[in-house]
């Protein structure tokens, strides 16, 4: 039972930490958008893939995913 509940425990914390790096990476990709108004651009300052931008963006731009959400809701209000 020890075993199983600190596996647990390592499990929540390793998705709060990619949590929190994920909410890094949109909020690098924000920031750079601000300074060049292109996502295209913003992406590659922020090192993080036109793809991965686009799929945030596109995803969030339907409302899935609490993150993309936020992401595009932030880009939107730019």
């Amino acid at each position: 039972a020890y075993f199983y509940k600190r596996k647990v425990e390592i499990d929540e914390e390793k998705k709060k930490l990619e949590a929190e790096k994920l909410l890094r990476q949109m909020d690098d990709v924000i920031n750079a958008y601000k300074k060049t108004g292109s996502l295209k651009q913003a992406s590659r300052l922020a090192n993080v893939s036109y793809d991965t931008v686009m799929y945030w963006h596109e995803w969030g731009s339907r409302g899935f995913g609490e993150e993309n959400t936020y992401f595009y809701k932030k880009i939107k209000d730019i």
